[in-house]
C-alpha cells in the first residue's frame, strides 16, 4: 500500500471508487473494504514525512516483518494511530463503506481496534467489522466477525478423512 487514502492512479480515482460503492449499494449490495494495518509498501507517502511511522531498526531503516517483506507499522507512534483512525473515518464519512475486512489483524494491537471501531461505529451503528486472525479476544473486545485462512486445510482434511475427532 502506497497511499491509504487514495486510489492507485492504475486502478482508477477516489470517484470511481465512490460511484462503485454508490452503485453497490443501488443494488442492495454491501462493500467492505480490506485493511492492512500491519505493514505497509515501502513507498508509502507517509514514509518521508513521518519516518517513525513504522518500526526501525538500529540504523534507522525499516523494520521489515518476518512473514512478508514490508515495513511494519509502529502502534507504539499514537500520530500513527490517528493517521489510521483518520483514514478509516474518511472511508465510513466519505465512501460509505458497509465494513472492513482487517488482514492479520490479530497482529494489531487490540487497544487500537477496540478505540477505532468504538468511535466509527458512533458514526455508522451497523458497521460491520471481519478479523481475519484466531483470537477470541479479539471477537469478544473489538470485531463482530472473524475467520482464519487455516479453516481451508481443516475442511480439506474433513472432506478427505484426514481429520480425526478429539476423544
Amino acid at each position: 500500500m502506497a497511499d491509504y487514502f487514495n486510489v492507485d492512479e492504475e486502478y482508477g480515482t477516489n470517484e470511481d471508487l465512490k460511484d462503485f460503492v454508490e452503485t453497490a449499494h443501488k443494488n442492495n449490495l454491501k462493500v467492505f473494504f480490506d485493511l492492512v494495518y500491519l505493514h505497509c509498501g515501502k513507498n508509502a507517502v507517509f514514509i518521508k514525512d513521518h519516518p517513525d511511522f513504522v518500526e526501525q531498526d538500529e540504523n534507522g531503516k525499516p523494520l521489515v516483518g518476518d512473514r512478508w517483506p514490508f515495513a511494519r507499522l509502529n502502534y507504539e507512534n499514537p500520530d500513527l494511530r490517528a493517521y489510521l483512525k483518520k483514514n478509516m473515518e474518511t472511508f465510513v464519512k466519505d465512501y460509505k463503506v458497509d465494513g472492513f475486512r482487517c488482514d492479520v489483524a490479530d497482529t494489531v494491537p487490540l487497544d487500537f481496534w477496540a478505540d477505532a471501531f468504538t468511535y466509527l461505529k458512533t458514526i455508522n451503528p451497523e458497521l460491520l467489522t471481519f478479523n481475519e486472525g484466531r483470537s477470541n479476544e479479539y471477537l469478544e473486545v473489538a470485531f463482530d466477525m472473524a475467520y482464519d485462512f487455516n479453516w481451508t486445510k481443516t475442511m480439506i482434511d474433513v472432506f478427505a478423512n484426514k481429520a480425526h475427532a478429539k476423544n
